[in-house]
């Protein structure tokens, strides 16, 4: 059995958990109970639930239940409404009503809904030209007061999703004419639509878990946006990603609202990891397995994909997705046996005027059962085998990178810092404490390039602003997310256990509590929170116009600092000013950077733009975006010839055995060749060189 708590501390990576709940029915009062305890003994801010955070777990609430407002009327609301403010009494026991009253009323709107959608579904749609939708993310559609008004909204929910079956369907097979495919789009409509419904109405955990699983992720969404439920089903899942034995595609997957099967997340060192193609977030569309028919996934649950993708441990399977620019990529893999010692980091040269190495770091793992594996080892590996070959700098690449372990943070910035304190950590009574790098030397202390963006968080945050702080690495990219703070993953019944740190999940029917403990602090005494980590030197970046960061939430945790004053070396000042002069000249005379520029400021007009709801203007809207980002792809991503990427001879003798590997190994020098971002970073280290050298 894990220790539960070594586990948790580490984990401060941005989670979304899973809305499962325990195949066993929960006593939904003692769970709620349970859950209060927890979180008012164990959060960071010490809030306590009253009237108004019960007000919020209400909205809520709703909103998690019909996010779209195309099932619950503006009655069934008003018959919820005497309990808006009840939840505080509810968690302490005093009463428990407003779910057995939600239950059968939401079942009720859901068996209707599957009804009158496909009523709606099994009749031809008709267009209108210059008819077309705002589509508007900030706010809460109002509910519909009468049957007639519902029936509207479905219309206009079900219109979208027509046409974007229509669309899809003559993309594929090459048909200008949506029109000639609006039968097969409202059947494929039907599918999803009844699917959606049925999800919910024969969870496969219980329809009345399902629904107190979206009450207890609303009561904790108040706390913070890190703060979540976890249904006992979900921890173990959860838990069985931290090690894996057996082959796999190292992909763990998840479902969104909509119905979209997407990753929720990857094993480090699995083929998915490797192929450096793959994020969390991104949306499976097709499966093919070599020589077989492709499966359209539309309309797929979890259950079906998992089987498709468990069909052959030997085959190559072709997966389709879609990533969250709108790009559609297709990534062939083999299952692999993910191994321990495998080491998931791998690093490269990039041999120019300049030997450079570089290293991509996905995420921040580390094997809990033995704290010496985990990728601050795994990056030392590589950097001791890019030393032997010679290079110049080092250039550290942590895009994308949403966090992980703290503590393998805190090793990784120990390998290019020689001693001193790291971070600051504030606990719920505000206390402050230290952590150090306690060990003397470093294993790299050349030239050092950082690369970050807007979804690179959290640990990543911790170490991109330590290096910072020390003047030990020049930070290039984007502004990054804005995490910092701390969670744990703690059992909602702590009785249960062979001692006290260790708890036996298979014995008690009740969930997990991921819970805010604490907030971290940079040396400086500032704070990432909120406001990410600022680069040294800025490049565009595409996620800026995309409300995906942690200043986006409502409920989450303030910006502040701490004025304990933290004594540490720092090392001389970069020429910063010079090398960030030299890099906007080169981004401005850059046709590749000049035309990333122009495509985020029409991205962000795409944004802002209503969807046309008419076939002819439907196709030119979406063809319009498709061949924008097609034009993009083909202006920034272009092989470089201001360096040429090699692997290390300790790998070139590794892939001679393998091919696969070698497959994968192509697919990574040829993207890195390709990718002006890293091209820029070389440019920069060399600067810094020649700085160095003058």
């Amino acid at each position: 059995m894990k220790n539960f708590w070594i586990i948790s501390i580490f984990i401060i990576s941005i989670f979304v958990s899973t809305t499962e709940a325990t195949a066993q029915a929960l006593n939904l009062k003692k769970e709620t109970q349970l859950l209060e305890t927890s979180l008012s003994s164990n959060h960071y801010s010490k809030k306590q639930m009253d009237d108004e955070l019960s007000s919020k777990s209400f909205s809520k609430f709703i909103d998690l239940l019909d996010p779209e407002a195309i099932y619950l009327t503006a009655q069934d609301i008003r018959t919820f409404k005497p309990f808006e403010k009840q939840i505080d009494d509810e968690l302490k026991g005093k009463m428990w009503k407003l779910l057995d009253v939600v239950i059968p009323i939401y079942k009720q709107r859901l068996t209707e809904a599957e009804k009158g959608l496909s009523d709606i579904l099994s009749k031809p749609f008709t267009f209108t030209k210059g008819d077309e939708l705002s589509i508007d993310t900030a706010n809460h559609l109002p509910f519909s007061e009468f049957d007639e008004d519902i029936k509207i909204r479905w219309k206009e929910h079900l219109t979208i999703e027509v046409l974007n079956q229509m669309y899809n369907i003559c993309t594929i097979i090459g048909q200008n004419n949506l029109l000639t495919k609006e039968a097969e789009a409202r059947e494929k409509t039907k599918i999803i639509e009844k699917r959606r419904v049925r999800r919910i109405l024969d969870h496969p955990e219980g329809f009345d878990n399902y629904v107190a699983s979206l009450y207890f992720d609303a009561i904790t969404s108040v706390f913070d946006p890190h703060t979540n439920y976890m249904s006992k089903t979900s921890w173990q899942n959860f838990e069985s990603l931290l090690t894996s034995e057996e082959l796999s595609f190292g992909i763990n997957l998840d479902e969104s609202e909509t119905g979209n099967i997407l990753i929720e997340s990857l094993v480090p060192g699995g083929p998915a990891w490797k192929s450096g193609q793959l994020n969390k977030d991104d949306v499976l569309l097709e499966l093919q397995w070599e020589g077989k028919e492709t499966v359209d996934l539309t309309a797929s649950d979890i259950q079906e994909v998992e089987e498709l993708m468990g069909q052959s441990n030997t085959q190559k399977l072709n997966i389709k997705i879609k990533k969250s620019s709108g790009e559609i990529l297709s990534v062939s893999l083999i299952k692999e046996k993910i191994d321990n010692d495998d080491n998931t980091v791998k690093g490269l040269i990039l041999a120019g005027s300049k030997k450079i190495g570089y290293i991509s770091l996905p995420g921040f793992y580390s094997e809990f059962e033995n704290l010496n594996h985990g990728c601050a080892n795994d990056v030392a590996k590589e950097i001791i085998k890019l030393k032997e070959q010679k290079i110049d700098g080092l250039i550290l690449d942590i895009r994308y990178n949403g966090g992980g372990s703290l503590y393998e943070g805190m090793n990784l910035a120990g390998i290019f810092i020689d001693e001193g304190p790291l971070i600051s950590l504030k606990n719920r009574d505000g206390k402050t404490s230290v952590l150090k790098d306690m060990n003397r030397g470093t294993i790299y202390d050349g030239p050092l390039v950082v690369m970050v963006n807007s979804s690179s968080a959290s640990a990543s945050e911790v170490l991109a602003s330590t290096l910072q702080d020390y003047n030990r690495a020049v930070i290039v990219g984007g502004n990054t997310y804005g995490k910092a703070s701390g969670q744990i993953i703690i059992p909602l019944d702590t009785t249960v256990g062979k001692t006290p740190n260790q708890f036996d999940n298979s014995s008690s029917p009740h969930g997990f509590l991921k819970v805010t403990i604490e907030k971290l602090y940079r040396i400086n005494g500032k704070s990432a929170q909120l406001k990410g980590v600022k680069p040294d030197i800025t490049l565009p970046d595409i996620f800026d116009v995309i409300d995906y960061k942690e200043s986006n939430y409502s409920n989450a945790l303030p910006y502040d600092s701490i004025n304990k004053k933290i004594i540490y070396q720092q090392l001389p000042a970069l020429p910063i000013n010079t090398l960030s002069k030299k890099s906007q000249q080169r981004i401005g005379s850059n046709l590749a950077f000049q035309d990333l520029n122009k495509f985020i400021k029409t991205y962000s007009d795409w944004m802002q733009a209503p969807v046309p709801l008419y076939p002819p203007d439907f196709k030119k809207y979406n063809d319009d975006r498709q061949v924008a980002l097609k034009t993009l792809k083909k202006s920034i991503v272009k092989p470089t010839t201001t360096f040429k990427v090699e692997n290390t001879s300790y790998e070139n003798q590794v892939l001679q055995a393998d091919p696969y590997k070698k497959e994968l190994n192509d697919l990574l020098l040829k993207r890195t060749q390709s990718d002006i971002y890293i091209e820029e970073s070389y440019s920069i280290i060399t600067d810094l060189i020649n700085s160095n050298n003058k």
